[in-house]
């Protein structure tokens, strides 16, 4: 019954769905690093909504009262910080990253880094089963099992993924640039 609206000046508003009526905002500074001024989608997470922001943070707020209850930096780069890729709960963890900061892997009841992944993520990761596939900046494609293990990886291209789907008994991966590849979903290779 809440509708949650992430503006471009970095606020977050939760209104009455039915209403209208404004339950609470949330408002980030403007980072004063170079950004892109973008910031991921919102992963609900039992009572509590976890985003990513411009300035390279991840944060976690209450549903009922916008209170903050962890924020953890993911960025580790000092140019385009911005944690634009939607996080995903997978394994027991939130998996989040940002193209200017190695993929984490988060404890969501305080924000923790549990583990970190050496991959740059371009966009958001793709679970199958108990495995991840995700894509890197490079134009790497990632098989990751729930201990953030690489278990296959493949260099598609040049250009950065931004996406990777299930299609049929495959994978579609687009880049960056304009290749489409088809790819096994079991070795990564190209179909």
């Amino acid at each position: 019954g809440r509708l949650i609206v992430h503006l471009r000046n970095h606020s977050i508003i939760t209104l009455d769905a039915r209403t209208g009526k404004i339950f609470w905002n949330y408002k980030r500074s403007v980072p004063f690093l170079t950004t892109l001024q973008r910031v991921s989608q919102l992963l609900p997470y039992k009572n509590n909504v976890i985003i990513g922001f411009a300035d390279g943070y991840i944060v976690s707020l209450s549903l009922e009262e916008g209170v903050v209850n962890w924020e953890q930096k993911l960025s580790t780069g000092v140019k385009f910080v911005d944690v634009d890729v939607k996080p995903v709960f997978f394994e027991g963890y939130i998996v989040a990253g940002s193209a200017a900061g190695p993929l984490r892997m988060l404890n969501p009841q305080n924000g923790v880094i549990e583990k970190t992944v050496e991959i740059y993520q371009s966009h958001t990761p793709l679970i199958l089963g108990d495995q991840l596939v995700v894509g890197d900046i490079y134009g790497k494609v990632y098989r990751l099992d729930s201990y953030g293990k690489v278990k296959e990886e493949n260099k598609l291209t040049k250009e950065g993924i931004s996406s990777i789907k299930k299609w049929k008994d495959s994978l579609v991966v687009t880049t960056m640039g304009s290749e489409v590849f088809q790819l096994s979903k079991g070795d990564l290779k190209i179909k």
